[in-house]
């Protein structure tokens, strides 16, 4: 049986790499480039959302045993910003090649959890759907910018629609603290115009943060980032030293709000879970904007944050992100920093800078 004509890709890989090369040193025909980079990121929409939904359910039967405020395992999903595309591409990488275009995430507790759902998740998930194409394990092997997490890509087989198939899907895997640390660092990095957890950024607010990634680590009883001591004592006394003379942690402290976000929507949605939302946060006014789409108003939901995202391209004080995940709550659990909620973050550096952990 022949295969329907929307069944293929509309571009040659030739076509979406010049696209995504053209954007990013703003050069070729800009509105037929981002049509170009919107289809071919779109397309990993529906791979990621197979993925999602796995992993949902496979965590569902056992939150719904977690009783009282013992923390709860999250999972979200999103599609890559076009500026964290562009700063990829930047990096020389091909925008036909990325393999997180379509994103999903776990968060848990514990290391043990950590390894336990991932392994548990490689022998569930159906093979004739997935194959896994890598993996890379940031907790026994730090970044050196401090970054913690288990990575594990996979390629979608699907062969019943064309022009999903031999899409990349990135799972992240990560402890709580791992959470909250890559979060202050995106925070921190919001507010310096850096990209911290990619080693950008003035050497000692990197040193900062790789400090306390090595507290975390020896926490989790994991290996410490490479060029720090695996003495707590030691990162204490020189994480304190920087802080005395840079204010890292006050400067955190300041930008710690309570954001009461608005809601766009023209009609409120009913539904009370299995949404989209378009998260539009304001670094200048501190205001954050969101709109929900039920999961039948996909096409909707994308096409609204093209729109938005075209709009506020040049603008650097804007930023946008679209995320599926089952409620409100988890969207502020999975993105706090949208939010600037890194007020966890904040205590746990200060009960370490306080010498809470020799009690």
């Amino acid at each position: 049986m022949s295969k329907q004509k929307n069944d293929y890709i509309e571009y040659s890989k030739t076509q979406i790499n010049r696209a995504g090369k053209d954007i990013c040193n703003g050069i070729g025909n800009e509105k037929e480039n981002l049509k170009i980079i919107d289809y071919w990121r779109e397309l990993h929409s529906h791979p990621m959302h197979i993925v999602y939904i796995r992993l949902k359910r496979f965590i569902e039967e056992k939150n719904k045993r977690i009783k009282g405020k013992k923390y709860k395992s999250v999972v979200s999903a999103r599609l890559k910003r076009l500026t964290s595309i562009k700063k990829k591409i930047a990096k020389k990488t091909e925008l036909a090649r990325m393999q997180d275009l379509g994103g999903c995430r776990l968060v848990v507790s514990t290391i043990k959890k950590v390894y336990d759902y991932s392994n548990k998740y490689r022998s569930h998930y159906n093979h004739d759907e997935y194959l896994e194409e890598k993996s890379k394990d940031y907790i026994k092997e730090p970044k050196k910018s401090g970054y913690r997490s288990l990575h594990i890509v996979l390629k979608y087989k699907s062969g019943t629609i064309e022009r999903y198939k031999n899409k990349f899907i990135e799972i992240q895997f990560r402890t709580h603290l791992q959470h909250i640390w890559a979060t202050a660092v995106e925070t921190m990095g919001i507010f310096l115009h850096t990209d911290i957890k990619a080693s950008d950024g003035e050497d000692e607010i990197k040193r900062f943060f790789v400090l306390v990634s090595s507290l975390f680590a020896i926490e989790e009883k994991q290996p410490v980032v490479p060029g720090t001591s695996d003495i707590i004592d030691d990162l204490v006394d020189e994480l304190i030293e920087i802080n005395q003379r840079k204010k890292y942690l006050e400067r955190l402290s300041s930008i710690t709000k309570v954001i009461n976000p608005i809601n766009k929507n023209i009609k409120k949605n009913k539904s009370k879970s299995n949404l989209y939302y378009l998260l539009i946060l304001n670094y200048e006014t501190q205001k954050l904007q969101y709109w929900t789409f039920r999961l039948s108003e996909e096409e909707q939901a994308n096409k609204r944050y093209k729109d938005i995202e075209t709009s506020i391209r040049n603008n650097y004080n804007i930023d946008a992100v679209l995320v599926r995940s089952r409620d409100f709550k988890t969207v502020k659990s999975a993105y706090p920093n949208y939010f600037y909620d890194i007020r966890e973050f904040v205590n746990k550096v200060n009960y370490y800078i306080n010498r809470g952990y020799r009690k």
